[in-house]
């Protein structure tokens, strides 16, 4: 019942600044309207005028304040708090007024008395935003770091939404143990001993995953990922500059491919059962908006999948694979042959 009570107490509260901050508005637009000509035949008529006027000047002005930031974000203005901020906000003002006047018999104000008012008002309102900050360039890191925020904010709202309802999908929530055909993967670490066995080329796998906070003095991917890769022994500076960007479905198709043949020799591995499941098991260990690279191209001919060109780096007759990195988390999968 206390918390209740509280809860309420906090409501009423909140209520009653809000009320205030807009009877204070109201007042003082009321006093420049009233020395502006503004003219009424009553009290009730006045108060009527006043909440039409805040019921759609409230929704609207949220709108005509997001336009400029929309515009900035896209790099077609330079300033969210320039003209077009002004223009918009004296425009909404003098509309609004104009229209309720022209509906309302009982309000009378000249146009050029609104036309003032709404003057007034916006050099009032550009005023009050010259502190706000500039909403990020949508190419810009602070953009990027907002966007991998709100995808987060999405992922882990539908996951705890899908356990409420007791739905364990591996897609939505990661199990502490996988079951990938007859095989059980509860780690990393179990994934790659896996690959090994049962990648029966000839060839080698390379399969890590690493935590992005190790690369925090890195300002750039591309440098992420050199250091990534040099680590593990690879050799980036073969590439550097040349990957591949691919999107999540082709990264899936070449995981698919390496886990099924040998490229030398077009001759189907052991994995190849599993090379859907073990490619899922992979990708599915980054957020949705992660980078996914390669180094080939590839051929699709006839629903036959293969590595037509690539720049190596490594020492191997043929490798390729796929790269991902996200805010998290950079990570590889990557297969070689030789003839």
């Amino acid at each position: 019942m206390g918390r209740y009570a509280n809860k309420v107490k906090t409501i009423v509260i909140c209520g009653l600044i809000v009320a205030v901050i807009l009877l204070g508005i109201v007042l003082f637009e009321f006093v420049l309207l009233k020395l502006l000509g503004l003219q009424y035949d009553s009290f009730g008529a006045l108060v009527i005028f006043f909440l039409i006027y805040l019921f759609l000047e409230v929704p609207l002005s949220l709108i005509t304040d997001n336009i400029p930031k929309a515009l900035k974000t896209v790099g077609i203005i330079e300033s969210s708090k320039g003209w077009l901020s002004f223009i918009l906000d004296i425009g909404l003002d003098y509309i609004l007024i104009i229209t309720i006047d022209y509906f309302m018999e009982t309000i009378m104000i000249s146009w050029q008395s609104a036309l003032l008012f709404a003057l007034i008002s916006g050099i009032i309102s550009r005023k009050l935003k010259e502190d706000d900050p500039e909403p990020p360039m949508i190419d810009s890191k602070e953009y990027e770091d907002l966007h991998n925020e709100f995808e987060d904010y999405t992922q882990n709202k539908t996951r705890l939404s899908e356990a409420a309802k007791g739905v364990m999908n591996e897609n939505v929530i990661k199990k502490p143990r996988e079951k990938v055909g007859n095989f059980m993967i509860k780690n990393h670490e179990e994934l790659y001993e896996l690959l090994l066995a049962k990648r029966n080329s000839g060839g080698s796998v390379t399969c890590s995953f690493k935590d992005m906070n190790q690369f925090v003095s890195t300002t750039t991917n591309e440098i992420a990922i050199e250091r990534f890769l040099k680590e593990l022994g690879l050799k980036p500076k073969r590439i550097k500059g040349d990957w591949k960007r691919i999107d999540q479905s082709m990264a899936k198709k070449i995981l698919e491919y390496i886990l099924s043949m040998n490229m030398a020799y077009d001759i189907e591995l052991e994995t190849k059962p599993l090379a859907n499941m073990l490619s899922n098991y992979f990708l599915n260990e980054f957020l949705s908006n992660a980078m996914y690279y390669t180094n080939g191209d590839f051929d699709e001919d006839d629903g036959f999948f293969k590595l037509r060109a690539w720049r190596s780096i490594t020492d191997s007759t043929f490798d390729t694979g796929v790269l991902v990195i996200d805010k998290n988390n950079i990570g590889i999968l990557w297969a070689e042959d030789n003839d």
